[in-house]
């Protein structure tokens, strides 16, 4: 059946935005003109069980389109209908028409958030996957249905269950306000606002909380603190020196940190039942930024170049060797190396392959792009792009090349963190 082909093939296209809309349906269409070969079709049918819920279901089916349009991976055509198609032969209709699957979707009737989805093969007629969802808001619910739809097609997972950090410097006052945004930098909520310099945030395990540690400039030191999603500030590690970059191991109990130009581990003792904090031995040089990769192993940055420590042989070898380099980050998705090095008079990102240890450009053109941070399926890289006065978050598709902002117009923004993948988008409550 051809649904099931799609779990092996994914191929990207481009496509321009078609909008119709009939007396009976209101209906998005995806057309792709410069291909050879046409995406995987869905159709999306919606149903409006109250008069009340019709505005608010056009918003979220909308919402629904767009994410499953994202990236270019489907050719979607969505539509507002008076009832939905029960009957295989009715499915099957749909793969007459041409459609390769068809989400169904339904609202409670007692104008909740309570939404009920299934996804079919068209061919076949048959249900691949579905379930009832009750989350905290539509948008949030759309963002799961899009998840579980687009992993089920396709053997992906995309971003839209994930968030990205990052630090506005305020213009009229002294001090920053950390924010979070969607991949698609459609909603902006504030975390946490601050009256003094904020830098480098990293996200932290979700167990037992979700959290983003930062780095926080005092008269006598910067230290780290920790912000969770209700906006609650604690602190985290306060020592004499500098304390700027952190890297929390998402499956262990791991954590590397750089304080005044040394890296550091801390890690859980099972023996002493305590935490420890140990300088790694065999990194030399003023190091910053530490990432953890793979093996345990640690990337950094030392005096302009990018080195990795290989925590078996407890010594560590440089990647780059000429030019200047910062700001490494890593995704264990396709063991995807990416940093900043310095162009002429610009900064341009870079992507290491640890295998053939090559070098392939990402940026090119005016700016300075710098602090790139890749998404957890390692397709999407947020980074700081600034011009003249002008300092903003943009996002890359690293399989297309598009790109686009994520950040407010006018905001003074720096220093972007891509989150792991979270239970749910509304996690901030700041």
């Amino acid at each position: 059946m051809k649904i099931y082909m799609w779990l092996f093939l994914c191929v990207i296209f481009g496509g321009s935005l078609v909008f119709a809309e009939s007396e009976e349906a209101i209906v998005f269409g995806i057309s792709n003109e410069e291909v050879g070969i046409e995406p995987m079709k869905i159709y999306v049918g919606m149903v409006a069980l109250l008069a009340t819920q019709h505005k608010k279901i056009e918003v979220f089916l909308e919402d629904v389109r767009q994410k499953l349009s994202f990236g270019s991976r489907f050719s979607v055509c969505a539509e507002i209908r008076t009832s939905l198609p029960k009957k295989k032969s009715q499915i099957r209709e749909l793969f007459e028409r041409g459609f390769d699957a068809a989400l169904l979707i339904s609202i409670s009737e007692d104008d909740s958030n309570s939404v009920d989805w299934r996804l079919y093969d068209t061919d076949g007629g048959t249900m691949v996957q579905g379930r009832k969802l009750l989350c905290s808001s539509l948008r949030d619910t759309a963002a799961q249905i899009a998840v579980r739809v687009i992993e089920a097609l396709v053997a992906q997972v995309p971003p839209f269950l994930t968030k990205i950090a990052f630090v506005e410097r305020k213009a009229r006052e002294k001090g920053s306000i950390l924010w979070l945004t969607d991949v698609q930098g459609q909603e902006h909520t504030v975390l946490y606002d601050s009256s003094r310099i904020l830098v480098s945030p990293s996200w932290g395990k979700p167990a037992p909380r979700q959290f983003i540690a930062i780095s926080e400039f005092t008269p006598h030191n910067v230290r780290f603190v920790g912000i969770d999603m209700h906006g609650r500030r604690y602190r985290l590690l306060d020592r004499d020196g500098t304390s700027v970059g952190i890297c929390y191991d998402q499956e262990s109990d791991r954590v590397v940190y750089a304080h005044s130009g040394a890296i550091w581990q801390l890690q859980f003792n099972g023996a002493t039942n305590l935490w420890e904090h140990r300088c790694i031995p065999g990194i030399t040089g003023t190091c910053g930024t530490p990432v953890l990769g793979p093996g345990g192993g640690v990337f950094y940055c030392s005096n302009g170049n990018i080195c990795f420590y290989d925590v078996k042989k407890m010594a560590s070898e440089m990647i780059t060797s000429k030019g200047y380099h910062v700001a490494p980050t890593y995704s264990t998705q396709g063991n995807r190396l990416v940093f900043a090095s310095k162009d002429k008079e610009t900064m341009q990102l870079q992507e290491f392959d640890l295998v053939r240890r090559t070098l392939r450009p990402i940026t090119q053109g005016v700016g300075i792009k710098t602090d790139p941070t890749l998404s957890p399926c390692g397709r999407y890289c947020g980074y700081c792009f600034q011009v003249g006065c002008s300092s903003v978050i943009r996002v890359r598709d690293l399989l297309t090349g598009e790109d686009w902002q994520v950040s407010q117009p006018g905001v003074y923004a720096q220093f972007p963190s891509w989150s792991p993948y979270l239970q749910s988008t509304d996690i901030a409550h700041g």
